[in-house]
Parts: structure tokens; sequence; C-alpha cells
């Protein structure tokens, strides 16, 4: 810490108080070393029970008069031992905070320790006029009030300052109707050294007003001979009440101007550039459009205002033929350039008598683009017919509401016809035991003379008498066997029980094994929901998931282990690891008891 020169008779050497001083050097100049022990240890002393200079702290500003947007630095100075952070709750309700920088340091002069913190704050005022800053508390120590002069900008006013960065606002329709699809357009155009965040979304005045962005492009223009930076975004907006419908408030904030970033400046605050720089707030107009009431000559059932719309089949086709029992595919889709898919109707339509639907969970699509949203839906379904004959499947209409025409259309799927073939192997009626009704022809036909008959009568006289005589023979012989063995009785021949034709429990279930050992998972499917029909035929289920929650559990699982096949990213094969026959066991025994008891014949008729 110190040096201390000694006298001595020799020439004088220097004494380096501290352990470096060598053993023997403080043999040879006991004094020497001594002194400079004590001298070290009083330094010490000194430093540490020095007081520290007591906590201040300070603040001043880069400038006592800005304009709203300018930016300025406030620049607060803690001396002392404080460890606390300043509060700059206060200052948000003025300013906006921009930036931050913090620099410390610590010194020792003559003894006295000096600590240091500096907390530069970069600031953007909120309003106009005169703005007194209140103290900034830090820990038990407070800075002193200063105030600052907020004034209207120069530049604010001038058409140089408009021509640096403005916003457009373009809609496609002056008035539209609820739920119809308004293109807004938000154009920000920036001269060059522009730069600032991005835009805001555009706001509605309307409740329940739906605005979706489509699109934001980048691109350079040119307007009365300066060179922009153009940034074009695109909105959907669907308002759902009449009015008048206003958009706007879409914001941008930049600045113009320096060179500097305002990090780089906070890290060298004696740069210039920062005092060039200036805020640009930047709001746009509003634009309105009339929304009128929906058309009282729209006779639909739901509301669909669109530019297009259009209803499509694939799967089953006209005169189709299907055999009795086995699936038929039927896809419908909707298509709509305008609408959401919360908009698109859910496609409903009756069948016939004789016909079961089956339909899988809808498929619904939206893609956006810069022109507007397309809406797509798609339904599958399966038809299945339990009795052969023809059906008409009836046509789908949906009226909707063009909006490029103004005026209401139909969409239509047309009918369809299909032959549902009798299965083969079905058991058919048996004939009627009823006498039969000569037809039309057989009563019209005259009787025909019997000459042949009459010529071979008197040659045939003789056979007839022959075969009188060995008839009467055989009853002769007869009736002696009888009276030798009275004690013998007819044997009745064994009756045999009329056959039963299949329950219909008995059908399904073969059709679920042939699913199974076909490995068809749509026959399954379809085999399981015909069974689930049958067991519940007042509320059937209408897919797997609905059947799987009323079986018992060993049904249940098998029926989610083929459901799951249909919805999985890769169908597996687990769902053919169970035995329909084993696990409708107690259903088969219920069949063959009401079978066995409509075979028995009664006893009193």
């Amino acid at each position: 810490m110190g040096e201390f020169l000694v006298k001595a008779k020799r020439p004088s050497r220097v004494c380096i108080a501290g352990p470096e001083v060598p053993m023997e050097m403080m043999s040879r100049f006991p004094r020497c070393a001594a002194m400079a022990w004590r001298n070290l240890l009083f330094l010490l002393l000194l430093v540490m029970l020095s007081p520290p200079l007591q906590a201040e702290v300070s603040a001043h500003l880069s400038s006592s008069s800005v304009a709203l947007d300018e930016l300025f630095t406030l620049t607060i100075v803690i001396r002392g031992q404080n460890d606390a952070t300043p509060e700059l709750s206060k200052l948000q309700e003025h300013f906006e905070i921009q930036g931050q920088a913090r620099q410390q340091s610590v010194s020792i002069i003559n003894g006295q320790v000096s600590q240091q913190r500096q907390l530069r704050l970069t600031l953007l005022p909120k309003h106009l006029g005169q703005i007194e800053i209140p103290p900034i508390q830090v820990g038990s120590e407070a800075s002193q009030p200063l105030s600052l002069e907020v004034s209207e900008s120069a530049a604010a006013t001038s058409a140089e300052a408009d021509s640096q960065a403005f916003i457009e606002l373009q809609v496609d329709h002056d008035s539209a109707y609820p739920q119809q699809e308004i293109i807004l357009t938000v154009r920000l155009l920036m001269a060059e050294g522009v730069r600032g965040e991005q835009l805001s979304v555009p706001q509605a005045n309307l409740s329940d007003t739906v605005i979706r962005q489509l699109s934001s492009n980048r691109s350079h223009t040119r307007r009365d001979g300066i060179e922009y930076q153009l940034v074009e975004q695109r909105y959907s907006v669907f308002a759902y009440q009449p009015g008048e419908l206003k958009l706007g408030g879409v914001k941008f904030r930049g600045s113009n101007g320096g060179s500097q970033s305002i990090f780089n400046w906070l890290q060298n605050p004696q740069a210039q550039g920062l005092s060039a720089r200036r805020v640009l707030r930047i709001v746009s107009d509003d634009v309105a459009v009339m929304i009128r009431p929906i058309p009282a000559t729209f006779t639909g059932k739901h509301w669909l205002p669109a530019k297009n719309l259009q209803i499509v089949e694939n799967g089953a086709g006209n005169n189709e033929s299907v055999i009795s029992g086995k699936p038929l595919q039927r896809q419908i889709m909707l298509f709509a350039d305008g609408l959401t898919t919360a908009q698109l109707p859910n496609l409903e339509f009756e069948l016939p008598t004789g016909l079961k639907q089956y339909p899988d969970r809808p498929q619904s699509k939206e893609t956006p683009s810069p022109s507007g949203i397309s809406a797509s839906r798609t339904l599958s379904l399966t038809l299945v017919g339990s009795e052969a004959g023809e059906y008409e499947l009836p046509p789908i209409e949906i009226p909707w509401w063009n909006t490029e025409t103004d005026q209401q259309e139909i969409a239509r799927l047309p009918g369809r016809k299909i032959r549902v073939l009798a299965a083969s192997g079905t058991i058919s009626p048996p004939p009627s035991t009823a006498p039969r009704s000569p037809t039309p022809q057989e009563e019209a036909e005259p009787e025909r003379p019997a000459v042949a008959a009459e010529t071979n009568a008197s040659g045939s006289t003789w056979l007839l008498w022959l075969l009188a005589i060995g008839w009467l023979a055989t009853l002769g012989a007869w009736y002696l066997s009888q009276r030798h063995d009275p004690a013998q009785k007819p044997v009745n021949a064994p009756t045999v029980p009329p056959t039963a034709p299949p329950t219909p429990e008995e059908q399904l279930l073969q059709q679920l094994l042939n699913a199974y050992r076909q490995r068809d998972r749509e026959a399954a499917r379809i085999a399981w929901l015909r069974w689930g029909e049958a067991q519940w035929p007042e509320q059937p289920p209408s897919n797997l998931n609905r059947l799987s929650k009323r079986c018992r559990p060993a049904v249940s699982a098998a029926i989610n282990a083929l459901d799951r096949t249909f919805y999985a990213p890769q169908a597996d094969d687990a769902w053919m690891d169970y035995d329909p026959e084993q696990l409708l066991k107690p259903h088969n025994r219920k069949a063959a008891e009401q079978k066995q008891e409509a075979a028995l014949v009664p006893l009193n008729p």
C-alpha cells in the first residue's frame, strides 16, 4: 500500500512493506521492517474504519423541452451504498419507456470509498403540456422533482411528415349483408429511412364482427415521385348484425432520421444521431360499410351469402345395383367461396324405407387466400339395403344468396336410383297350398275330344279285371296275418321336427363372421351397426363409438379396436384378434332358445 525510504550508512535502499520483503532483509534491517508493518496496519485500519459516503439520489434531463414525437433521456444517479431498485411506475403515467441502460462504478480517493450507479432511461412523451416528473424513489432515498415542456411537433402538421409514412384502407364493397365476406385491404407506405413496428389489427365498431387476416406482403411502389416501401395486408371481415360498420383504428409507430439504433446509442450515449430521430405515430382513418338486412325474398332454412356454392357427389351412381346386406359407399361434398366452415349447413336428407344409412364424421376444411376464404365439407356415408327392390335417393337442394348477382340461387344434387338385389342363398317363401285358380288362358281353352281313349277302352278291360283280383288276394293275405299275431301293434314312424328358418340375429352373426374372415373392416363396421340396430331398434346407435358404450366390456373392446382403424394414421390389424361368435355367445343362446320354442309342435293344437 505504500513505500518508505530509510537512511543508512550504506547507499539508500528501498524498504517495501508487505509479505514480499525478503527474510534476510528483515533480519538486516529490523527497524525498517517493524516500521513498515506498523504503517501498513494503520492504513488498512484507516480504510476499513472510514465511513462511506452518504447515499444520495439525483436525476437530470437531456433537455428541458421536447416535441411530442421526440425521444429524450432521463438519467438517475445513485451514490453511496443503496442497492434498491428505482420505482418507475409513476413515470409510465406520462411517458413510454423505449430503452434502459445501466452503469456502475466503485472508487477509493484519499481513503474514501465511493460507489455510484447510473440508470439512463429513453422516454417518449404521451401527451402535450407541462409535465412534472415526480421524485424517483430508490429505497429510502428519492431524487428531486423535474419539469418538462412537451410541445406540438412542427413537422407533425406539415405535408412533409404526412409523406414520410401513411396508412390506406380499402374495402371491396360499400354495402353488404350480414355474414357476407368483406375484403379489407390495409396498406402502409414508408419513405426511405422510416423504420418501425408492425401494423395493429383493424377494429370494428359493431359487436360480433369477425376479422381474420388472409395475407401479408411487402414490396416497393412509387407515389408522386417518392419511393415507398409498401406493406399490404388483407383481412376477411364478417359482420353479424345490420347497421353502419366502421373499420379502422389501424396504428403504426416508427421513427425516421438518425443513423444509430437505440441500442447502440444506449451503449454509447456520447455518440450523435439519436437526437435527430423522431417517432412517427400514425392512426388510420375509418372506412364505412353499410350492412343491410337479410332479404325478405330468401326462402332457405340457413342464410348463406356466398360468391359461389356447389354440391357434388362421388360414389353411388344412377341405377347402380347392390346385393342386399352389402354396403354401398356415398360421398357428398359441399363447396363455398366466401363462407367459413362454421357457416356451412349440415347435410341432412331422408331415405326411403328399406334403406339404412351409417354416416361418418364430416370433414371440414378452410383455405384462406388473398381473394377470400373458401370452405368445404365432406360427408361420407354407407347405404345398406335390407330388402330387395328399387329405391330412389331423394335430391338435395340448398338455397343460397349469390352476392355477385344479388339474388337467390339453389344448389342441387339430383336424385339417384339404386337397385338392391336379393342375396344368393336366401330362403325363398314356401309355395302356396291353396287351390290355384285357372288362368284366363286356361279358362278360354276349349275341351279336346277323347277319341283315342274310347278306342283303347275295350282293349284294356281284361287288364282291369286282373288288377282287381290281385288287390283282393293281397287284402286277404294281410287279414290272415293280423289274426295270427294280434299283439303286434303298428310302429309309428319317428316324427321329424320341422326346420325353423334362421333368426335375424343368426344372419347378423354370420355377416360378422364373414367380415372378420375376409378381413373387411367396412363390412365389419356395417355388420356391427346392424347388430346394434337389432338390439336397440327404438334408438339405434349411429356409429361404433356410441355402440361400444352400450355393450359389455368384452364386446366394447372389440368394437373400439375396429373403430380406431378408421381414424388412426396407420390402421392396424388388432381388431381381427376378436371372435364375434365367442363375444356374442349370450345372445346366441337366447336366440337358440327362441328358435327351439318356435320349432316345437304344440300338444294341443
